[in-house]
């Protein structure tokens, strides 16, 4: 059920900690909640290889299709 590549995921989790290093020390108010949240998505996607929007548009980087 993964849709995800190891790439992917790998540039997935080093944005998770960009967006999250960035709200933490750049952001204030909504922005750096938003920017929290982002981080928190790509963390949970990139750590279980399944990506909703990517099934919504099938697209599949896992090289299984």
């Amino acid at each position: 059920m993964k849709n995800e590549g190891i790439w992917d995921r790998i540039v997935r989790f080093v944005l998770a900690l960009v967006f999250f290093a960035v709200g933490s020390l750049y952001v204030d108010g909504y922005a750096r909640l938003a920017l929290y949240v982002l981080s928190l998505m790509m963390v949970i996607t990139s750590t279980t290889g399944f990506c909703l929007l990517y099934k919504f548009l099938d697209i599949d980087t896992s090289g299984k299709k």
